[in-house]
């Protein structure tokens, strides 16, 4: 089998193998590595769930192993050593020559059945959720918020309206981030964390079925929620609890093959948000979309329940809280830019939708 191996993956890679056992002692082939530094390479590899790329100082060079196993057993690794490394001077063709060989050594160690694929993929799944987590903590730091109507005011819209696109990436970020405010206003009582959680899902559920989820079985998501909810204590259990909300959400959405107009809305939605500097109207987007003014209208008020002119301004304040908050533009640029007749229009807008200034929102971003 190492045989195998080595000849498969020296004639795609030209990079020689050999294996060790779980103690980093050389079984086939030969290498100069410590046992220390092969058991670390394998323990990262099973933590990321794929292969890492070590460094070895001593002699400037690059290594990595990926896990040899048996269902959920550890039995050892297959590695590549002594590649030579110039830090400062490495060509873009042979960074990605060694990342294909290295996460081209874990594809061909799962494709002979010598690994957990299972395994691996969940560690590679929950290293993407720290990540993610991290990533969240660290813009949620840079912010300020009063309360948690500031959270909801900050993030809610353009997490609702990511759901309603179907772009379950942007969603997924979003709510890490609403997660670790909500948390840290909350963390002094779980009952409010949890109250706080629970309305952020009943606005999720209401959007997925506005993306065209089936009302009783996204809504009835709400129920489950509830008793799901009021058995978890762990922070990080509620945090698995909420992603999984959102996937039950978007598997709705995507499964529900008696709504034939999801695919429509999320079209015109796209459509009217790249365009909210022009003057948009109704029959411009209804014909982007294929259908009469009327017709188009009438969908929208039955499946969300809003007007076309309801949906543009929602759409509008959401880009003009994004513009406060990433750039430093000026009110009057920013109204131009979402579409607002002026900035006296734009202040008067979004101080209604969201109770504050346009002004005042910014301030908050620079305390």
């Amino acid at each position: 089998m190492f045989e195998h191996l080595q000849n498969a993956y020296c004639g795609q890679y030209e990079y020689s193998l050999f294996a060790h056992d779980q103690s980093g002692g050389i079984i086939y082939g030969e290498a100069t590595l410590s046992k220390e530094k092969l058991c670390l390479a394998v323990q990262e590899s099973l933590r990321w769930g794929e292969t890492t790329i070590q460094f070895n100082e001593s002699n400037s060079s690059l290594y990595w192993s990926v896990p040899l196993m048996l269902n959920n057993q550890l039995y050892g690794g297959i590695a590549v050593c002594d590649i030579p490394f110039d830090e400062d001077t490495p060509s873009d063709s042979r960074l990605t020559h060694i990342r294909k060989a290295a996460s081209g050594l874990l594809k061909l160690v799962v494709q002979e059945n010598l690994i957990n694929e299972s395994a691996m993929r969940e560690a590679s799944e929950r290293s993407k959720s720290e990540q993610e987590k991290a990533e969240a903590i660290h813009l949620v730091k840079k912010r300020f918020y009063n309360s948690v109507q500031d959270i909801y005011i900050d993030e809610e819209p353009a997490l609702l309206n990511a759901i309603r696109r179907g772009e379950r990436e942007e969603a997924t970020q979003i709510l890490n981030r609403i997660f670790v405010a909500i948390y840290n206003y909350g963390a002094s009582s779980k009952d409010l964390l949890k109250s706080y959680l629970l309305e952020l899902v009943a606005m999720m559920s209401r959007a997925a079925v506005e993306a065209g989820g089936k009302a009783e079985n996204t809504l009835g998501l709400n129920f489950q929620s509830i008793t799901a909810l009021a058995e978890l204590k762990d922070d990080e259990d509620i945090a698995a609890w909420l992603s999984q909300i959102l996937e039950k959400l978007f598997f709705e959405i995507q499964n529900n093959r008696d709504h034939p107009h999801s695919v429509l809305f999320n079209k015109a939605y796209e459509y009217m948000d790249k365009r909210l500097a022009e003057n948009l109207k109704r029959e411009e987007v209804a014909r982007h979309v294929g259908l009469s003014s009327s017709h188009f209208a009438h969908l929208l008020s039955t499946f969300t329940g809003k007007s076309f002119r309801k949906i543009l301004t929602e759409l509008r304040v959401e880009k003009a809280a994004r513009l406060l908050n990433q750039s430093n533009c000026s009110l009057t640029e920013i109204a131009f830019d979402c579409g607002f007749s002026d900035q006296s229009h734009f202040s008067r807008v979004f101080s209604k939708a969201t109770r504050q200034s346009p002004g005042d929102y910014r301030k908050r971003r620079d305390r």
